[in-house]
This record gives structure tokens, C-alpha cells and sequence, in this order.
């Protein structure tokens, strides 16, 4: 009796190479020979996303997922293009003869049932499932500082505006707390009034900021701006002068705060706010008019007597803009 050849179904007569050349076929085989390997290999179920009425397999790495065709369709341009009838045709996996455990015999049986298999293997399973609580209502989610650079690359990468424009809200939302990656990722994704807000807080302290792996990963053309939005304040803040007098104390406390504004090692905001405290370490008898005098140079300056972040935001030579 004749030996079986290793891999045996996957070996075609000689007749038959020039057929496989077509495209289609040769993207079929492809699929049949990746699923008889990943089968062999074995996968985990998902456990948030595996959904027994799902009508499509989508493995990334050493987990699958079960999910319906209609809800990716609708939710991601990428996959209403992908999911076609051609697609589902061609991409059946002829799956291996002998699972090797129960678990693959089930995940055998499903894909057998299911229209669309899709293999994401540079895809982490992690990462993924996260899109996923996104797009099912199945669950309440919501983006944090530890997904929102994930939700927006995975919405960004499959076209899906819903992923998109929830992590975009949240940076709006949060950028001050955050302004330095708020920055970033409103650089990379275009983000305009992400960019413009966060960009203050990075001015009034850049400082702060420069050795910070992040900052450098800015545009060369960004990181320009900003160091000549705190130059430009840093100027301003020279030509300013007090139309009053003040006595010993009180000038000195006023003329460090001043020289302190122009260095741009200093943080601003916090010697504003230091400003419009004038006061509490001045002698008694001049506190009310030195502090009226700082007051009337702030409002005229800086648009209040006592400058807020908010303020501060909407005055041009405290933010910049993206091209």
C-alpha cells in the first residue's frame, strides 16, 4: 500500500498550479492552509465577545472572537467593505481532519456555521475586545487615560466613527488633566480644539515638559510653536511697567513676581496667581493699595484681577494652534 504524503489534502496534482494563479483561488488556499494551521494550534473563546448567534469568526492572535456581521457593518466602513458575498465564499476554511481537543472541535463546528472568517494576527486580543465593548450596547463603556490612545488608533485603523468621536469627546473633555498626551494624539488625529486648549498649559510651564518622552515625539514644527508662545509671553512681560509706587516691601514682592514672569524657566501661571494674592506677606498699612495697583495692572494685562486657566485659554498669546 502506498504511504500518505505529509499534509496530504493540501497536495494538488501538477495540473492543477496553473489554476491556482488565478487570484481568488490562491487567496482561498491561503485561507484554508492558515485555518488548518491556527485550528491545530488552538484558540480561546473570548469571553465578553463570543455570541453563539454570531456569524463570524474573527481571530486575533490566540483568541477568537464570534461576533454578527451586521453590527461590525455598521459600525465600521472597513468591515462593510470587507464583509461581501465574495469574501464569505472564498475565505471557508477547510478545517483540519482531527481537532485536538474539545475546545477545537467546537471552534471548528462554529466556523463551519459561521459566513466570514477573519484573521487579525497582528491584532492584540486585548486591544481589540476593547473596540468591541465600545460598538456592543451590551455594556456600559466607557474611554479612560489607560484606552483612549488604543480607541482612537483601533477606530482610526478600521474606520469607526463612533470609536473615533468618543475618545475625541473624552480628550475634550479631559485635555487639561492630561496636557501633554492630549497634545500628542490632537496632533496625530487632527484635533484642533484638543490641540489649541492643551497647548496653554504646556506654554505657561514648557519647561516642565521638555524632557518628556512625549514632548519630543511632537512634530518638530509643534515643538517650535510653543517654545515661541512662551518667548513671545517672556517679551511682553518686559515692556510692562507700574504707573505706581510702592513701598520697599511691597515693590520688591511685585518686582520678583514681574522678573519671574519673564523667565521662561518659571511656571506663569502660578506667578499670576501668586500676583493676585499681593497681600498676605506685605506690611498692613500699604496692603489695600498695592494689591488695588496689582489688580488694575492684571486686569489690564491678562483680562481679570485674578487669571484663571479658562481665561487664559482664550487669549491668543497663550495657545497655539494646529496647521
Amino acid at each position: 500500500m502506498q504511504s500518505r504524503e505529509p499534509n496530504a489534502c493540501f497536495h494538488f496534482h501538477s495540473d492543477a498550479i496553473d489554476i491556482l494563479k488565478e487570484p481568488i483561488l490562491h487567496f482561498a488556499l491561503k485561507s484554508i492552509i492558515i485555518f488548518h494551521r491556527h485550528i491545530a494550534m488552538g484558540y480561546t473563546h473570548s469571553e465578553q465577545h463570543y455570541y453563539d448567534d454570531g456569524d463570524v469568526i474573527i481571530t486575533c492572535q490566540d483568541t477568537a472572537f464570534r461576533l454578527h456581521s451586521a453590527v461590525l457593518k455598521l459600525s465600521s466602513e472597513f468591515f462593510k467593505a470587507k464583509f461581501t458575498s465574495a469574501w464569505g465564499s472564498t475565505s471557508t476554511p477547510h478545517l483540519a481532519q482531527e481537532p485536538l481537543d474539545d475546545s477545537s472541535v467546537s471552534l471548528a463546528q462554529d466556523i463551519r456555521e459561521c459566513k466570514f472568517q477573519v484573521e487579525l494576527s497582528d491584532e492584540d486580543p486585548s486591544k481589540f475586545a476593547i473596540l468591541l465593548d465600545l460598538i456592543y450596547p451590551v455594556k456600559y463603556f466607557q474611554v479612560t487615560w489607560a484606552t483612549v490612545e488604543d480607541v482612537l488608533c483601533l477606530g482610526d485603523k478600521y474606520l469607526i466613527d463612533k470609536a473615533f468621536q468618543t475618545a475625541k469627546n473624552f480628550l475634550e473633555a479631559k485635555c487639561t488633566h492630561q496636557p501633554l498626551v492630549s497634545l500628542a494624539l490632537a496632533e496625530r488625529y487632527r484635533f484642533a480644539q484638543v490641540f489649541k486648549k492643551s497647548s496653554t498649559h504646556i506654554i505657561l510651564n514648557i519647561c516642565a515638559h521638555m524632557d518628556n518622552p512625549t514632548f519630543h515625539a511632537l512634530s518638530d514644527r509643534t515643538q517650535r510653536k510653543l517654545f515661541q508662545a512662551r518667548l513671545r509671553i517672556s517679551i511682553f512681560v518686559s515692556h510692562l511697567v507700574f504707573n505706581t509706587s510702592f513701598c520697599v516691601p511691597c515693590l520688591r514682592y511685585v518686582e520678583d513676581s514681574v522678573n519671574a514672569l519673564r523667565d521662561p524657566t518659571i511656571p506663569v501661571f502660578a506667578t499670576l496667581q501668586k500676583l493676585a494674592a499681593l497681600g498676605n506677606s506685605t506690611r498692613i498699612s500699604c496692603t489695600e493699595s498695592s494689591s488695588a495697583c496689582v489688580a488694575r495692572f492684571l486686569d489690564s494685562h491678562f483680562g481679570s484681577d485674578n487669571p484663571t486657566m479658562t481665561l487664559l485659554q482664550g487669549k491668543t498669546m497663550f495657545f497655539v494652534e494646529l496647521d
